[in-house]
């Protein structure tokens, strides 16, 4: 456009009317069609700007995930170098290429909501089925004497239950509910040992009681 604006003048100037009309026709086309790509351009950059606006909050609240999604950090490390990608696109003015990593960005985005909500969920289900346990867990940690020889059992308790709850802290909770399903397990079996405890006891009281008359006497 500039090349040719400046022979316009040189033309008219030596009487050559022709082919200055001929250089502005050409000129109008060039102009025309700068304006049409200019407009284009700005269209990609209006409508990339509104999705990186958009993206931008949400991408912010990924770059450092603590538990209970921290084992999530692969995927938000991904959105990070996508996101890299589109600004550097958008420097250059690709603005479409922008655009499409944003959209690409976008989706990552939505699967790595679903992924937090299904840790959601499965802690929801891990501090239920912990809840549920808490009394049979407080009831296996207190002391009495005529269990004293369950106290093995009661430290697989005790380190089930510290093996679930590492889990969970760490975001682990398949791992979790697995182990409080261990624990489940081992507190049945402590209560039927209890159980025949008490059983045993209560003959040796019935004994004892039969047998006390004689004794005295």
């Amino acid at each position: 456009i500039a090349a040719l604006k400046e022979q316009i003048a040189p033309a008219g100037d030596s009487g050559d009317y022709a082919g200055a009309n001929t250089m502005i026709g050409g000129l109008r086309e060039k102009v025309d069609e700068f304006k049409a790509k200019h407009d284009e351009l700005e269209q990609q950059k209006q409508a990339y700007d509104a999705a990186l606006a958009q993206v931008q909050p949400r991408l912010q609240a990924t770059s450092a995930l603590q538990p209970p999604y921290a084992k999530l950090q692969p995927q938000a490390d991904e959105l990070a170098g996508v996101m890299s990608q589109a600004e550097a696109a958008a420097q250059a003015e690709e603005f479409e290429l922008a655009l499409a990593l944003i959209n690409d960005l976008t989706a990552k985005l939505e699967r790595l909501d679903e992924a937090k909500a299904e840790i959601d969920r499965q802690k929801q289900e891990y501090e239920a089925a912990l809840a549920a346990l808490k009394p049979r867990l407080d009831a296996a940690a207190a002391p009495e004497p005529q269990y004293a020889r369950l106290q093995a059992q009661r430290d697989e308790v005790r380190t089930l239950q510290a093996g679930a709850e590492a889990a969970a802290q760490a975001g682990d909770y398949e791992q979790a509910e697995q182990r409080l399903e261990d624990l489940t397990a081992k507190l049945d079996t402590l209560d039927e040992a209890r159980k025949a405890i008490d059983e045993q006891k209560q003959k040796f009281d019935e004994a004892m009681t039969a047998l006390q008359p004689k004794l005295d006497a």
